[in-house]
């Protein structure tokens, strides 16, 4: 049994990026052993259950977690955000994502907060333990998620909710204004948000559990999503830990050390003349009037393994690109009957047609809608990097192409067995392609 129970502890990791000390084996242990009795399963029947079903994996995942929460803890961080972060952002919404919410505390405090000061929010909630999202979906509180730290900010929580009994009620209207939803940060694809998104991120006492190697993965994801002079919040000791990067730089005000994320001197959306003509020896503009170039290499790998009728239709909107007969490309790929499990391939020819006609901005969005919808769909996030590459945002397309290239090595180690792609391609040439354009512009930065 110790043996099944450290194999799982292993995959718990793998999925989770959690690091499960010795501290929390314990837990982890008993919990299998009460679903295993609950179930009347052999260890190896329960192990097999984990493989098959999703929802036996969501309970142990469920039971791994760490959730110690309450509201304003670390009241410096809040008189922070009091006295510096809301005043300097007053004019318009605020943005907010907390990645690690919980039960709900901590996006209720700042929420509670801002709403004494007359600052309007939109905050996204996230976790990874879907009973913790459940429990803050209903907004109920006991008194001991009111501690001494944060003292003297929950009257806040009061005005916001009832209270009877010794139960506090969050005010439903209140919950409703919240976007709570399951997130995993470890993560091989991007962050399903609109890149430059949030004003603030809050990641606290999550990366203590993380590996070094992860959470430098997760900062270049979350430097994606931050707005130009956007901040990520964590706890002191995890700021302390943090690594010199490309991505952020360590602030501080008064007794508070922050992330501030870093804007390099080519991270503009319209790059300068000068700019420009330094770029297009690198950039994707004299790759694409060359005989073969990348994307016409991309593009012939594509090996489409749909429905005969899909990819006979597939194969005739590429032909068309490829002949720059873009009015039939279009008028093709608006005959498509497309699905939700295909969607993705209607953005990605659509950027790719935005792409050849110039329409930089328009191919963005595409490819981004694209990769979104299938996080493992490389060919969206690859051409997402040559655009970001092309329009000048080089710490974007740097991301990106790194991003390609974590999923494309995953899927080479895993002998294609973890991915579920429609398509069919040479990874080594695609990796190599990755890693051509990840070097190219670390030396044009100055990496």
């Amino acid at each position: 049994m110790d043996k099944l129970s450290d194999s799982l502890i292993g995959k718990i990791q793998g999925k989770t990026g959690i690091i499960i000390t010795e501290a929390l084996q314990p837990a982890i242990h008993e919990f299998i052993n009460r679903r295993m009795k609950e179930l009347n399963l052999s260890a190896e029947s329960y192990s097999t259950r984990l493989e098959d079903d999703d929802t036996e994996m969501e309970l142990l995942v469920n039971a791994s977690t760490v959730n110690e929460t309450y509201f304003f803890r670390d009241e410096a961080h809040y008189e922070f955000l009091q006295n510096n972060f809301f005043p300097s952002r007053s004019m318009s919404t605020v943005h907010i994502w907390c990645g690690a919410c919980s039960t709900g505390e901590e996006p209720l405090s700042i929420h509670a907060l801002a709403k004494q000061m007359g600052i309007e929010t939109e905050i996204t909630a996230t976790d990874i333990n879907t009973e913790v999202l459940a429990f803050f979906k209903k907004g109920i509180y006991s008194k001991k998620s009111f501690r001494t730290d944060g003292q003297k900010y929950h009257r806040y929580i009061r005005c916001i909710s009832t209270e009877t009994d010794g139960t506090i009620k969050i005010n439903p209207e209140e919950i409703r204004k919240f976007h709570i939803s399951f997130l995993n940060l470890n993560r091989e694809t991007p962050l399903p948000f609109v890149m430059d998104s949030f004003d603030l991120i809050i990641l606290r006492n999550v990366f203590i559990y993380f590996s070094s190697d992860l959470i430098m993965k997760i900062l270049g994801q979350l430097w994606s999503v931050l707005k130009v002079d956007g901040i990520l919040l964590l706890t002191t000791n995890e700021i302390a830990a943090v690594p010199e990067n490309a991505y952020f730089e360590k602030k501080r005000d008064g007794d508070i050390y922050y992330l501030q994320k870093k804007k390099h001197i080519r991270e503009r959306s319209i790059a300068s003349k000068e700019d420009k003509e330094d770029m297009h020896s690198t950039d994707l503009r004299k790759i694409f009037t060359e005989k073969k170039s990348i994307e016409k290499d991309f593009l012939s790998e594509l090996k489409f393994n749909s429905s005969k009728a899909e990819m006979t239709s597939y194969k005739d909107i590429l032909k068309y690109i490829d002949r720059e007969n873009y009015r039939k490309a279009e008028d093709l790929l608006s005959k498509i009957d497309f699905s939700s499990s295909n969607l993705e391939y209607m953005y990605l020819f659509t950027g790719i047609i935005k792409y050849r006609v110039e329409d930089y901005h328009e191919a963005e969005i595409n490819f981004y809608k694209s990769s979104s919808l299938n996080q493992k769909f490389w060919p969206a996030s690859i051409m997402l990097a040559f655009t970001y590459k092309h329009i000048g945002k080089l710490q974007k397309a740097l991301v990106s192409f790194e991003q390609s290239l974590n999923i494309l090595m995953e899927y080479v180690k895993n002998e294609k067995s973890c991915y579920n792609f429609t398509i069919d391609f040479d990874p080594v040439y695609i990796i190599n392609i990755c890693k051509k354009n990840m070097d190219e512009i670390r030396r044009i930065i100055g990496e």
